[in-house]
């Protein structure tokens, strides 16, 4: 088996992404194509058993792959979680004062929030979304994955999935249902986004947002809003940030956790410096009456 580099994964995975948005039926739809072009540009498929041991191999290793990506990033979020969480070596609990967290853990709600139906913003999920039962959404400063669980068992060709920079929608190929659809409350970058059908119970969004230093509150305009003070940055894997990101993620980090022990922002230590410098160099000048806020 021919062993990529990253580099070389990364130089088509542009292409593939390119490719894959072009297909409107899905994953089945991008698959007729590449054995398509396997049966009329080769003579892989010359060799009946031969071709049969070759694709059975490569799915064998893909799956072997996949799992070990997905068991890579696991212990990743674990490291992360740990770094900013780390779990001291002799706990004592002390019953008469309340613990304090460097983030606050929202509990996930015990039942689905409709999109709109409230003016007031919600604590997001610990995956910084929300579930509104028609669709649900996680995210981190880079992506979202928005879930939309189908009424029925669907095949990819029997839908039809549309990703704008500004607008999404699920529809059925057949009939007038429409599972989700409408305006981005920002703007995505659609040559790396794609969809997926998972089980053919729900299609799932990987949406690559424009702007990756910012959180979404929502994924639709209209649709009721998160909390985002109570956003954990830590949901992000800093290591694979770029140094302008990873510096705003770590002083919304830093923020964030002056403001649960009542301390002043980034910002107000900067204008507090400003003025002890300001009062030192003016020592003529009485600040004892100055109101300071």
């Amino acid at each position: 088996m021919v062993e990529f580099t990253q580099n070389k994964e990364n130089l088509f995975d542009g292409v593939l992404l390119g490719m894959a948005q072009r297909h409107s039926g899905g994953i089945d739809d991008f698959l007729d194509t590449f054995f398509s072009f396997l049966v009329r540009k080769t003579d892989l498929f010359g060799r009946a058993e031969m071709a049969k041991s070759t694709l059975v191999e490569r799915i064998d290793q893909s799956i072997i792959d996949y799992q070990n990506i997905q068991s890579e990033k696991q212990q990743e979020r674990e490291v992360a979680k740990a770094r900013f969480h780390p779990v001291p070596e002799n706990r004592v609990e002390v019953v008469d004062d309340e613990p304090t967290e460097p983030c606050p853990v929202p509990s996930p709600p015990t039942q689905s929030v409709t999109p709109g139906d409230s003016d007031s913003p919600i604590a997001p999920s610990t995956s910084n979304g929300a579930d509104y039962g028609s669709y649900s959404f996680t995210q981190t400063l880079a992506e979202l994955e928005v879930r939309i669980p189908l009424p029925r068992t669907f095949r990819s060709k029997e839908l039809l999935v549309e990703i704008n920079a500004d607008r999404v929608s699920v529809k059925a190929r057949v009939g007038d249902a429409i599972f989700l659809s409408g305006p981005l409350v920002h703007r995505i970058r659609p040559s790396e986004s794609m969809w997926t059908l998972d089980n053919g119970v729900a299609v799932c969004l990987q949406l690559a947002k424009q702007n990756q230093q910012e959180w979404w509150k929502t994924v639709i305009q209209g649709d009721r809003a998160i909390d985002l003070s109570k956003v954990c940055p830590e949901n992000s894997k800093l290591d694979d940030l770029d140094g302008e990101t990873r510096q705003t993620v770590e002083k919304m980090m830093y923020d964030q956790r002056r403001k649960q022990m009542g301390l002043p922002s980034s910002e107000d230590e900067k204008k507090n410096e400003m003025l002890k410098k300001f009062m030192a160099a003016h020592p003529e000048m009485d600040f004892s009456n100055a109101k300071i806020s």
